[in-house]
């Protein structure tokens, strides 16, 4: 069976910049009660990444804090602390191939769904939604397992996904296999738990060259780069 189902976006899109995960499932909901998702979709959560390159803990976030709090052009200053840098400079950004080698260990990430968030994290929000700190919103959630014979299905599921919020997928894939305790066959399945974007051409492709590093990743991805 085929899954062509097509999907206009979704009306809380016009409202809101995220899916609701009710609305995620229901893209593929028809593959798991056909059994070729093995489970629902799970540990489903939004929000943004940024990619400071210094960890904004301690004394950073403490002067960080302060200048945003105090000042309406706080992203132009240049504190002691950035050795010269502006507080504009320290977020970095996933365009510029130079930074290519430090987004991996500098990035960071603030979900809509926390209970619990400090004052700077909260600042850190802020600035993010009126411009001033350059994030990415990202959706993430467990796919799970699959029969690898069945992947251009999911492939397809994750095509609507992309037709209908702009959010496109980079990681985790990977390939297992295990032994049919009945049958004794050798069955090989995919796994995902993945991580989606929802960013212009340009930044999704410099963001899966720095993400979609595995051979089944980079298969994925050229299906959603324009």
């Amino acid at each position: 069976m085929r899954y062509l189902k097509t999907y206009k976006l979704f009306e809380s899109l016009n409202d809101i910049h995220f899916p609701t995960e009710d609305e995620i499932k229901e893209l593929f909901i028809e593959l798991y009660d056909d059994e070729i998702l093995f489970q629902n979709i799970r540990n489903f959560t939004h929000g943004y990444v940024f990619f400071p390159y210094d960890a904004i803990t301690g004394q950073l976030a403490q002067q960080f804090s302060y200048a945003v709090e105090k000042f309406t052009d706080w992203e132009n200053l240049r504190p002691d602390i950035l050795h010269g840098d502006r507080w504009s400079d320290l977020f970095l950004d996933v365009n510029d191939e130079r930074n290519h080698y430090m987004l991996e260990k500098c990035q960071d990430w603030i979900f809509i769904d926390q209970k619990d968030i400090s004052q700077t994290t909260k600042l850190i929000w802020e600035n993010i939604e009126n411009g001033k700190i350059l994030a990415y919103p990202v959706i993430k959630f467990y796919l799970g397992y699959f029969e690898t014979k069945n992947k251009e299905l999911i492939f397809e599921a994750l095509e609507r996904l992309y037709d209908a919020t702009d959010f496109r997928p980079t990681r985790e894939v990977w390939e297992e296999d295990f032994v049919d305790e009945d049958t004794g066959d050798l069955i090989d399945v995919m796994g995902m738990d993945l991580t989606f974007y929802n960013v212009d051409d340009e930044t999704y492709r410099n963001l899966t060259k720095v993400f979609s590093y595995r051979e089944l990743e980079r298969e994925l991805v050229k299906h959603f780069i324009n």
